[in-house]
This record gives structure tokens, C-alpha cells and sequence, in this order.
């Protein structure tokens, strides 16, 4: 009886071990607590609304001076400097050269007019529609390579706009216009051009402008200035330990590398992964992620998957940072009868007065909002337990208005953001978050004390590797705070001569998952060419994972 019982045994034994080494290593089973989902109107915890969390004790962090020496990173600063051939021409600040639109090309449903007045020459180019592919093209021509300033002499009398800017072809970034019956100039700084002849097109993105002209005006070119290295410090007074130490490196590479990163569910075991691993032979030093599942109105539906375990895992077995973002699917009772549940997020979908929430005039209404933050807080406090940092990314694209927290104007959207930021870090004591705004627009900022990072997101089209420095200038400019700028979410790879030339310095950038990547699991090369994947990812001043510092002890 004793052998029988112990043969069994044994067999039990032998059992259980065979199923435990079946479990992927990388990505175990999300524990019962994770996947716990709560109802549209319940945080996971149940009915009750949970307690304010008492502040803990700050954490005192004094870097080391030589820190930065210590990164075994490539040490070859003559890239850090963009020297023009020798034929690159005597600049002179001083040169001056006016365009009109209407002496050069015109495309798709584009017509020269004069019906307006306040033009210049003999009349203006009326781009329409996107659709119609209306466009402008001038030829401009520099005596030198430099940066130039591009005024361009627009009115909009129908409404604000943006419109594509093109240079010989390639999307440069975009003119903005308020709305505004009469011409006005909106002057874009910082644009790089070599000497002779150059096409500069105008394409309709909203369209519905009346363009005049364009000048092509010299400046004082900036000068690269030696990295001043100073003690970071976040807008939250009592982050941890580890969040310190993350935020520290990005700010003290800030200006001279650039963080690789990639948007996939799946992390290290994505397809997105595995093509840019084939491809490179190296690894993103970003991961992101996006809790989009766990709004309560889509987690009603279908159970969230395994992605707040993979973004703990890439920290703490592969030593990468991790960015998190938020589709927030909006409260269930919401979202319009004829859509469907799982579009919760898109502003034609939803049915609420979120200003009147904001404004205090709808107890329940910001009672809701509060319950969904408190979803969050849930899987936000997993992270914050296994001392995991993040790049916290919320209410994103906010100015464009497609998501429906960005459909209520600036003023709306601040206190939203304030109230997020007070809930999670004041309410639910969640300290490890490094917060970037990504609302694309000075008037959306939310204030110096809400924010750590500026974020910009940015799909020029098809294989267009250009800087985008009109936008890296214009988010630079937000506040008068120095704080790290991001591409937080790019359809096209930034070629990294192209952001020394244009002293461009995205802090990181994070390409969006799937067709940006790959098609079913191979590379795709609709957006970005293999030999552009190739030529990012082993730049002296591109970081990948294998280059990335120990983030636990940073500093020390």
C-alpha cells in the first residue's frame, strides 16, 4: 500500500512539472487579480469606491556626475554635428525671396482666383479638398545650405486649417491656420534646405484655403552647444525611486540619442518584434502598449488580454522601458445605441456633454469618468507593485478631435487631464508614472505641473524618413519649461541624419504596430523600407535594448 501510494505520488508529481514547464517564461498566465474585469460602472475591486491613499515619504535621488560617461554607447560625436559639403554655398542671413502661388502649378480641383481682397500679384490659389488632390507648387531657390524661415500668406474664411507642406516631394511637416477672413502670415522656422532650386508644395490635408505666397527668409543658424547635464525632476513630488532614475536618462540623453521603440500587444513575442529583430538584428529599447481592453466598457465584452504582464516582463527580464497608452472607451451608457461597443473611443460614437461633466454641472456624468479612472488605477497599481516605471501616455491626439475627449475644446480637455492626473497620482497614490501630454497643441497644454514629457504623433504618408522638424520646433515651443520631446507614436521612421542636420533630437519614437511593421509576419516595406529599419536601428545615435544602462541603478 505504502509502494502504491508513493508510486502515485510520484506520478502527481511528474505531472504537475510537465504542465509548470509548458508555461512561456517570457509571458506567464496574467494572475487571477489582473484579469478580474470590472463592470461598466464598478472598479475591479467591487461597488466601493476605494480610499484616498495616504502620501508616502519622498525618495531623495542624487545622480552622479559622471553618469552619463558610464553608458557604453557609441562615442562618435562627429555625428552629432551635420557638416555641409564643401559646395554648400555662402549663407546669408539676410536673404529674402517671395513666391506667389499663383505663378506656379496647380493640382487636382486647385483654381487661381482674385474675388478676395488683400492678395498680392495678380491673384491667390483656392485649394478645396483632399479628396480632389488639390495642390500648389512653387520653385524657391537658396544661395547655401542652412535652415530657412518658410512664411506662408494664407486666409481661411472657412474655418480653421492644415494643410501638408512639401519639399521636392516629401512631406516637411504642415502649415496651421486659425480662422481668419483676411491674408495673414504663418511663418514655419527651422526648415534645412540646400543650395538651388527647390519645388515647394502646398497639399490640401483639410483644405479650404486661399493661399497667397510664400517667402523664403534667412536666419541666425543655430549653433550645437555642449550637454548640460542637470538633476531631472518630475512633476510628481513623490515618485518613486526607479521612476526618478528612468526619467534621469532620457533627460540626460536628451539632445544627443535616440530611444528606439515599438508599439505591440505581443511584446518580445509580436510579429512586429520578430520582423525588426530579422531585419536589424536588433531589439526596440521601447516597448508600448495600450490598456485600450480594459476600459470597463470593452472589458463588458471580452476579457482583456496578457499586456499589463508583458510590460512588466520587458522591464524586469529584458531591461527595456515600457510606454503605456489609453483608448479610453468611453463609459458604456455613452456610447450611441447605432455604434458599435468597442468603438467607444472615437468621438462620432459617443453622446456626452463633457463639458458640462468638467464644469461640475453633471455629478454623475464626472462620477462615471472618475469609476473608469479607478478601472485603470487597477492595472496601473500592478505595474506600480513590481516597481516598474512607465511612460504614461493618456488622452492622446487631443486637438484633432477624432477622440471624443478632444471634442470639447482646450479648456475642457486641461481639466480633464488635471482631474486624470489628481485621481491616479493624488487619490490612488501611483507614483511611477512619467507623464507625456500629447494633446498637439499650445492651447491644449495642460500646465507645467501636470507634465513630463511633450509627445507628438506623426504618419506623413508612405517611406517619408524626413525629420519633421516644423512640429519638433512648434512642440518644443509648448512651454518655456525644457522638457524631452517625442515622436510618441510615427507611421514613418525618422532618418537619424536627417534629425542631426535639422537639430530635430526626438527623444524616442515608437512606431504604431501592424501594417507600419508588418504583413501577417513578415516585413512590410509599404511604410518603411528594410534597409531604412537597417540603417535606424544601428545608428551610432539610435539606442536599442542591448544598449540601454541598468534602469534599477541608474545614476548610483
Amino acid at each position: 500500500m505504502k509502494r502504491r501510494t508513493f508510486l502515485i505520488l510520484c506520478m502527481f508529481m511528474f505531472l504537475m512539472t510537465a504542465l509548470w514547464g509548458c508555461k512561456d517564461e517570457k509571458e506567464p498566465t496574467q494572475n487571477t487579480a489582473a484579469t478580474s474585469t470590472p463592470e461598466a460602472t464598478q472598479t475591479p475591486a467591487g461597488e466601493q469606491t476605494p480610499s484616498p491613499t495616504e502620501a508616502p515619504e519622498k525618495v531623495e535621488y542624487n545622480p552622479k556626475e559622471d553618469r552619463l560617461d558610464k553608458l557604453t554607447l557609441s562615442s562618435d560625436l562627429d555625428k552629432y554635428e551635420y557638416v555641409p559639403d564643401a559646395d554648400a554655398g555662402t549663407y546669408d542671413v539676410s536673404y529674402s525671396q517671395t513666391v506667389e502661388a499663383e505663378s506656379g502649378a496647380q493640382s487636382g480641383a486647385a483654381t487661381v482666383e482674385s474675388s478676395a481682397s488683400g492678395f498680392g500679384g495678380t491673384g491667390y490659389v483656392f485649394l478645396r479638398d483632399a479628396s480632389t488632390n488639390d495642390g500648389a507648387s512653387v520653385t524657391v531657390s537658396v544661395p547655401a545650405d542652412g535652415f530657412y524661415r518658410l512664411t506662408f500668406r494664407i486666409a481661411t474664411p472657412m474655418g480653421e486649417k492644415a494643410n501638408a507642406i512639401l519639399l521636392d516631394g516629401v512631406s516637411i511637416g504642415e502649415v496651421s491656420c486659425p480662422n481668419n477672413d483676411t491674408f495673414a502670415d504663418y511663418p514655419l522656422d527651422g526648415i534645412y534646405i540646400t543650395r538651388g532650386e527647390h519645388e515647394l508644395a502646398v497639399s490640401a490635408v483639410w483644405g479650404w484655403i486661399f493661399y497667397d505666397s510664400v517667402t523664403v527668409s534667412g536666419v541666425e543658424q543655430p549653433e550645437a552647444g555642449e550637454k548640460e547635464l542637470t538633476t531631472a525632476v518630475l512633476v510628481d513630488p513623490y515618485a518613486t525611486l526607479r521612476t526618478k532614475m528612468l526619467y534621469q536618462f532620457i533627460c540626460d540623453i536628451d539632445g544627443l540619442y535616440t530611444l528606439s521603440g515599438q508599439y505591440a500587444q505581443n511584446a518580445t513575442s509580436s510579429s512586429e518584434f520578430s520582423a525588426i529583430e530579422e531585419t536589424t538584428g536588433r531589439t526596440p529599447a521601447i516597448l508600448g502598449v495600450d490598456l485600450i481592453d480594459y476600459s470597463p466598457s470593452r472589458a463588458s465584452h471580452s476579457m482583456p488580454d496578457n499586456v499589463v504582464q508583458r510590460a512588466i516582463n520587458f522591464y524586469q527580464k529584458q531591461g527595456g522601458i515600457v510606454t503605456v497608452s489609453w483608448h479610453w472607451n468611453a463609459p458604456a451608457q455613452y456610447i450611441k445605441s447605432d455604434a458599435e461597443w468597442w468603438e467607444g473611443f472615437r468621438t462620432e460614437a459617443v453622446d456626452m456633454d463633457l463639458t458640462a461633466i468638467m464644469n461640475g454641472d453633471d455629478p454623475e456624468g464626472y462620477e462615471a469618468l472618475m469609476k473608469d479612472i479607478d478601472s485603470i488605477a487597477f492595472y496601473l497599481k500592478q505595474i506600480a507593485e513590481e516597481d516598474v516605471p512607465i511612460l504614461w501616455r493618456p488622452l492622446h491626439e487631443a486637438s484633432g478631435g477624432w477622440f471624443w475627449w478632444g471634442n470639447f475644446g482646450a479648456e475642457t480637455y486641461c481639466k480633464l487631464w488635471q482631474a486624470m492626473y489628481d485621481r491616479l497620482v493624488n487619490y490612488h497614490g501611483i507614483h511611477n508614472l512619467i507623464w507625456v501630454w500629447n494633446g498637439q497643441d499650445a492651447a491644449w497644454y495642460p500646465g507645467d505641473a501636470y507634465v513630463d514629457m511633450i509627445g507628438e504623433d506623426i504618419y506623413p504618408g508612405n517611406r517619408v524618413y524626413s525629420s519633421q522638424s516644423i512640429k519638433y520646433n512648434e512642440a518644443s515651443a509648448y512651454t518655456e519649461k525644457e522638457l524631452p520631446v517625442v515622436l510618441s507614436e510615427n507611421g514613418c521612421l525618422p532618418d537619424p541624419d536627417l534629425m542631426i542636420r535639422d537639430n530635430a533630437r526626438w527623444t524616442w519614437f515608437c512606431v504604431w504596430s501592424g501594417e507600419f511593421v508588418v504583413d501577417g509576419a513578415e516585413l512590410s516595406e509599404v511604410y518603411n523600407e528594410a534597409k531604412m529599419w537597417d540603417k535606424v536601428y544601428n545608428h551610432s545615435t539610435v539606442i536599442t535594448l542591448d544598449e540601454l544602462p541598468d534602469l534599477t541603478t541608474y545614476g548610483q
